[in-house]
């Protein structure tokens, strides 16, 4: 690492992208209200869509995939010395910005949309593999249920790629292992909805919640 500098901006940006608020922006242009008032209170797609309507959490779900994207692209292209350890760094930095945005009071979202776009400038077949998600989450109509299955899916991969074809470089594991953990753990509350059968599914629309009747 002989340019500490191009490291360090590139690793403030991605966490600066993962900040910006894609889902509280577009509710709020589309329906007027604050996704983090309504439904579980998460910014992501998912509950914007809830919010907002599809075409909402379809924009909201591009555009914080495509922060992911850029994240570790910029990560790349700042590099200096460990590109894959810096693009793993800079995937993690960003889902970590989207969870605890600086932006909004570090209350976000859950990361997988843009931890997903990472994994695909990381390793596009691990996020073709991690597609599994989608068409799991389409057919039992719960995001959650496919987000996990999906993102473990992905970052299985990409161990094996790293362990067993040497794709890349073992910093890559820093993004399976700090990434997989993320993901789970914040789909914790979703996993005990779901044992429970009380997961609320695809199409399920709720109504936002005044400031002053929310409860924590």
């Amino acid at each position: 690492m002989s340019d500490p500098w191009g490291w360090i901006i590139a690793l403030a940006a991605a966490y600066l992208l993962g900040s910006v608020p894609f889902g509280v922006i577009i509710t709020r242009l589309v329906s007027g209200v604050d996704v983090r008032l309504a439904g579980s209170g998460s910014t992501g797609a998912t509950n914007v869509m809830r919010t907002s309507g599809a075409k909402a959490g379809v924009a909201a779900l591009l555009l914080d995939g495509g922060k992911g994207a850029v994240a570790v692209l910029v990560g790349r292209w700042l590099a200096d010395g460990q590109p894959e350890l810096v693009e793993a760094l800079a995937g993690l930095l960003v889902i970590m910005g989207h969870n605890w945005p600086i932006f909004t009071g570090f209350k976000g979202g859950k990361g997988v949309a843009a931890g997903w776009a990472a994994l695909t400038v990381i390793s596009p077949w691990a996020c073709v593999v991690a597609m599994i998600g989608l068409p799991i989450a389409a057919r039992t109509r719960y995001v959650s249920l496919g987000s996990i299955i999906g993102s473990s899916a992905g970052l299985i991969f990409l161990t094996i790629q790293v362990l067993v074809f040497d794709y890349g470089e073992m910093t890559y594991l820093v993004y399976v292992v700090a990434g997989g953990t993320l993901v789970l753990w914040r789909h914790a509350a979703n996993m005990k909805r779901l044992l429970k059968g009380e997961e609320n599914k695809l199409g399920h629309r709720v109504e936002p919640q005044l400031p002053e009747t929310t409860t924590s």
